[in-house]
């Protein structure tokens, strides 16, 4: 036989909080040859988010095909690929809808869970071409093109980046390749 067949399972118990439940990851073969790598989360046992949340405090709408009028809603925290909100009351969602921030962009989304009046949704793009979105994007390219880099991204910071990470980030990093150069320059 070999070797990965004969093998039998091994338990290595994760250290955690006090507050956490145990976590226990089970290996065929050597356990020391796997460290483990998963940190352990409150409800499944292992936390499956690719970033960190951050905490926020924003209104924002939640819009259905199939619904005339949009669902009020409050953002409670966001990474860069979703948000969990709350619904004034417990709401059937829909898998598939748009989640439009008060004063920023419009994205397509995706439920990923529900519980009571919580939804956690998922990002589906960067952010969707609703007229008045786009309407300040026009503007901002246009500030681009003719002001430059600098005045483009302040106007994108004076609307907190369409609440965007990924659109900060661009902006952010262009900043300091404009300062690369113009140092590289001096």
């Amino acid at each position: 036989m070999s070797p990965s067949t004969d093998a039998k399972p091994q338990t290595q118990t994760l250290t955690k909080p006090a507050d956490e439940p145990r976590a226990e990851i089970f290996y065929v073969g050597d356990a020391s040859a796997f460290p483990p790598t998963i940190r352990p989360g409150k409800r499944s046992g292992i936390e499956q988010r690719r970033t960190k949340r951050q905490r926020v405090s924003k209104m924002a709408e939640l819009v259905f095909s199939f619904r005339g009028k949009p669902i009020e809603c409050q953002v409670i925290d966001e990474t860069r690929f979703g948000v969990m909100l709350e619904t004034p009351e417990t709401t059937d969602v829909p898998e598939r809808m748009k989640i439009r921030f008060v004063g920023g962009p419009t994205f397509a989304a995706l439920r990923r869970w529900a519980s009571g009046n919580k939804v956690g949704l998922e990002f589906v793009g960067l952010f969707l071409e609703d007229e008045v979105t786009m309407s300040q994007v026009r503007m901002i390219r246009t500030v681009l093109k003719e002001a430059g880099v600098h005045a483009a991204v302040q106007m994108l910071r004076e609307r907190d980046f369409f609440q965007s990470s990924q659109l900060r980030t661009a902006a952010e990093e262009a900043e300091i390749a404009i300062a690369r150069l113009e140092s590289a320059l001096v």
